[in-house]
């Protein structure tokens, strides 16, 4: 059984990272950190993350974000998150994490998104 929180996809030089859980606090907060290191350790330079399925975060899992985020800029990339649920774009724009990296409806447009603003071909 397959016990992964990150399903990931690689599109052109695009990490895309679609987050399998409902909820993560405490135990799958850990997880998703975990699982996040491990990939930003590959030298992932442009991520997506499709946050589609995730209901609730705490601290800690928006902690991992912010991580992502500072990674992949120090590598000349960037990152853009979607699928946000109306509670949590809220809380994110609250936070104004929507200047730190882009918020779109979709991974799909984050990809898109990616693409434009580095020049990198569509497939």
């Amino acid at each position: 059984m397959d016990n992964a929180i990150l399903q990931i996809q690689n599109i052109t030089g695009i990490c895309v990272v679609r987050i399998n859980s409902k909820k993560l606090y405490q135990h799958e907060s850990a997880r998703f950190r975990g699982e996040m290191i491990a990939l930003l350790e590959t030298g992932c330079q442009h991520l997506v993350l499709d946050l589609s399925e995730v209901r609730v975060m705490n601290s800690s899992a928006i902690g991992v974000v912010l991580l992502s985020a500072d990674q992949v800029k120090k590598r000349g990339g960037e990152l853009a998150v979607g699928g946000l649920n109306p509670l949590l774009k809220e809380l994110f724009e609250r936070m104004y994490l929507n200047t730190l990296f882009a918020i779109v409806e979709t991974a799909d447009q984050a990809v898109s998104l990616i693409q434009g603003h580095k020049k990198i071909p569509a497939t």
